[in-house]
């Protein structure tokens, strides 16, 4: 809010159109981000501050409310014609106008909604950043229409089956959940009468009625090849855990690239608890001499290879520790590009610990990022919420948050695609919810966003958007 103040009292001492419109764009940037609460105890404490605030708000729910976008920017602009803002106003472009009138879209949220979800066993913490997420976005809606009614079930104390047609009777005009893959395949058993957003994915699954929504590694794997690829990458190793997961994941990777075009020359498996990276390392790239990883040679921004120099990519599938390690070994001894999936970040900015994975890309949900997902329900807003839980379970909190908006947009996501806290969402053949995710590189110790593969030419970040708990950069 400082900070804001600070640069509206300046706008009016500059006197360059650029310098005033970048200065602008970072004032709306920034209020944006601000929950409610502060926002009300400020509004009459600067000129033209409730203003601002007002516009800044518009401008953050352009993804979270596109139907009344348009009408809410030209609403303020004649309401206020002689506000600052609206030098910067003049290069936001409106929405297209199949996006500003699609109310079945945008709306048509089920009057009451029923959320499957364990209140007790192993599934409970998760449950519970996915229920927290949820319930933040139901709060915080602000759409036309009355909210939907929530009624929440125990899928611990009851068969799925009996909790759904329970539920139905109830007056439940969406199911939301069960979390659990066997509760969703004995779901998948019953007759469906009205629609189930079911919270995890089983392979092979498709029934009318029942579609899937989760973090899955396919759109990871999907993601971080076309990104290689699109970065003129042809032949590619692997490096996996040794695990079920590692065995999956490596699948999907290998049949994505491979259809890609590119060419796998090398795969390994380790063991992140027993390997000697070093040896897997050399046998995996073919370095004949590889040195124990020391903390001195860590990498730098400045020491990254350039993408030209890069003649083979590395799918990486580690968490940060293995991956500060691994990245190590390479800047040592190799020229690879290392391409990975989103386990190697935490999800919170740590520049000094980060700092081994400089030269790193990978590809991950925009609400990690305040350039990629801003406004109420950005993870910036919502620090005092995901506190609550280990790093671990963070990601799940915008699971949640987009579980709440997809309740009103399922019949049409086939054919228009939902721009999410987890990605850009879409609707595949089987009934499984896609996600398109933005790519990040790290720079300095902080993952630094490059924009999204699905549309190189839609979101240009320069470089400059930065993590949560960074620097914003200026809308676009």
């Amino acid at each position: 809010m400082e900070s804001a103040k600070a640069r509206i009292a300046l706008d009016t001492f500059l006197t360059k159109p650029d310098e005033r419109k970048k200065n602008q764009g970072v004032i709306l940037e920034t209020l944006g981000l601000l929950p409610e609460s502060v926002v009300q105890n400020q509004k009459a404490q600067t000129a033209n501050l409730p203003e601002w605030m007002s516009v800044a708000k518009i401008l953050a729910s352009r993804n979270q409310n596109p139907a009344n976008f348009n009408s809410a920017l030209v609403g303020w602009r004649s309401a206020n014609p002689e506000h600052p803002a609206n030098i910067y106003l003049a290069s936001v472009k409106t929405l297209p106008n199949e996006l500003a009138t699609l109310p079945d879209e945008y709306g048509e949220t089920p009057s009451s909604i029923a959320i499957l979800l364990p209140e007790s066993g192993p599934f409970l913490d998760p449950a519970k950043a996915i229920k927290a997420g949820f319930i933040e976005a139901h709060s915080r809606d602000n759409s036309r229409g009355a909210k939907p009614a929530l009624h929440f079930y125990d899928t611990e104390k009851g068969k799925t089956a009996d909790l759904y047609q329970k539920a139905v009777k109830e007056g439940a005009k969406l199911v939301i959940g069960p979390l659990n893959k066997e509760n969703i395949l004995s779901l998948a058993k019953t007759t469906l009468a009205v629609p189930v957003l079911a919270l995890n994915h089983v392979p092979n699954l498709s029934k009318q009625n029942l579609y899937q929504f989760a973090l899955s590694p396919i759109d990871d794997a999907a993601e971080i090849t076309k990104k290689a690829a699109l970065d003129g990458h042809k032949k590619a190793l692997l490096l996996m855990p040794k695990n079920d997961q590692g065995k999956r994941v490596s699948a999907y990777i290998t049949g994505d690239w491979q259809s890609l075009g590119g060419i796998i020359m090398n795969k390994q498996t380790y063991d992140p608890a027993k390997s000697d990276l070093a040896i897997v390392m050399k046998d995996l790239i073919g370095v004949n001499e590889l040195k124990p990883v020391q903390q001195a040679t860590t990498p730098t921004a400045q020491t990254t290879p350039k993408k030209e120099e890069h003649t083979v990519a590395l799918f990486l599938s580690a968490y940060s520790k293995e991956g500060r390690a691994i990245n190590s070994i390479i800047h040592q001894n190799g020229n690879l590009q290392v391409y990975a999936l989103p386990a190697i970040y935490s999800g919170i900015p740590d520049s000094m610990n980060d700092t081994p994975l400089n030269g790193i890309t990978f590809c991950d949900m925009p609400w990690l990022f305040n350039g990629a997902y801003s406004g109420e329900l950005s993870m910036m807003s919502l620090s005092n919420v995901i506190n609550q839980f280990p790093i671990s379970y963070i990601r799940l909190v915008a699971m949640g948050i987009d579980a709440y908006h997809l309740a009103g947009k399922l019949t049409t996501l086939s054919t228009t695609p939902y721009s999410g806290a987890t990605g850009k969402l879409s609707l595949d053949s089987d009934n499984r919810i896609k996600r398109n995710l933005v790519c990040a590189k790290f720079a300095m110790g902080q993952p630094e966003l490059i924009g999204f593969t699905h549309s190189p030419s839609e979101v240009d970040y320069s470089g400059a958007g930065k993590p949560t708990g960074g620097t914003t950069p200026a809308l676009q």
